[in-house]
């Protein structure tokens, strides 16, 4: 089997330019700073959408859209403890830069380990700090996508498995051997043979370790449990 048929289905490559790079959606609701953001944004070549509501923006933008999201916890409605809750029931896994006018330090750290990406003070005349922030966050909506589309494709592949197929990759994945697997499953060495090669084939690994690290990833991220 050809190594490059391991690639998960679908990838985000092949994206150039500002279409890789994706949308800066703006949520303030100070027009200036709307302005200030948009011309700083504008530097880095970056298109931009803002919102003056919270509400609207919710609305507004569906599910994987690339780029990343710029909110202003001044902005009503806005709370950083439900600010990533709300994101995810709508499934819009955009990289988040927090910024805010007011804050103390308890407000960044509940903003950072709710899954912000970098929190950015008000004003921010640092146009270096806001490039630097706007890449991390882009780079996390890039990493989240392919991880959505890994995600996808473990339960693609396993879906395709028949029940006798699931208890030979089960054994495969407690390290049994094929007799011992004919012994315990009451058939035949040839059988056993003939049904790993089958998982083999259908989620497209060619050896025991690729299968190990699929079985993983379905394991982190896929809900599936082989022990």
């Amino acid at each position: 089997m050809d190594r490059s048929e391991l690639a998960w289905e679908g990838d985000a490559g092949g994206l150039t330019g500002q279409q890789s790079r994706g949308t800066v959606f703006l949520v303030v609701a100070d027009p200036r700073l709307r302005r200030e953001f948009t011309a700083i944004s504008g530097t880095q070549h970056l298109a931009i959408e803002p919102f003056s509501s919270w509400e609207r923006f919710l609305a507004s933008v569906p599910p994987g859209q690339p780029g990343c999201l710029v909110v202003d916890l001044g902005v009503p409605g806005v709370d950083v403890r439900r600010l990533f809750d709300q994101l995810a029931c709508r499934e819009i896994d955009l990289g988040v830069v927090v910024v805010a006018a007011e804050y103390d330090a308890a407000t960044v750290v509940k903003a950072i380990k709710a899954g912000a990406v970098d929190f950015l003070g008000l004003p921010c005349a640092n146009q270096i700090m806001w490039r630097q922030a706007l890449e991390a966050a882009t780079a996390a909506t890039r990493q989240r996508r392919e991880e959505r589309i890994r995600r996808a494709t473990v339960q693609r592949r396993l879906s395709h498995l028949s029940q006798g197929e699931w208890e030979v990759l089960r054994r495969i994945l407690d390290g049994k051997s094929n007799r011992q697997m004919a012994a315990e499953l009451g058939i035949s060495v040839r059988a056993v043979e003939h049904r790993r090669s089958r998982v083999m084939k259908k989620l497209r690994v060619a050896s025991v370790a690729d299968l190990v690290r699929l079985a993983v990833s379905a394991e982190a991220f896929a809900g599936h449990r082989f022990g």
